[in-house]
């Protein structure tokens, strides 16, 4: 651990997480944006919302661990791989709940009830 810390090549590693972070927090931007502005919301839109603020948060988390590795603050690189697991993990859970009411969502291979979605 010690050598990632303190390697040369640690800058341009750190700097790309971190673009990688800004990234991803643009992406789930515009996903969550396109979801507020839709005439008729309903549990897809919703859902997409979700999927907004999952990229955001994941963005978030490689911003703060990035930015953490390449300034040494080890706070900040903690602080960033926990709220990324927790984040996942309940946008997760929250996404899983819409999916089940909306079997018609692309990639959703269960109906409401667990067995196989009917075409």
């Amino acid at each position: 651990m010690e050598a990632m810390w303190e390697s040369a090549w640690r800058l341009p590693a750190a700097w790309a997480m971190a673009l990688l972070g800004l990234w991803l927090i643009g992406v789930g931007i515009r996903l969550a944006w396109h979801s507020l502005w839709t005439p008729n919301p309903d549990a897809r839109t919703m859902w997409s919302l979700m999927h907004g603020i999952r990229r955001v948060t994941q963005g978030l988390a490689l911003f703060g661990i990035g930015l953490g590795w390449a300034m040494q603050w080890p706070v900040a690189v903690a602080a960033g791989v926990l709220f990324g697991f927790e984040e996942s993990i309940e946008t997760g859970i929250a996404g899983w709940a819409l999916r089940r009411d909306v079997p018609a969502i692309p990639g959703c291979k269960e109906d409401h009830d667990g067995q196989p979605a009917t075409p």
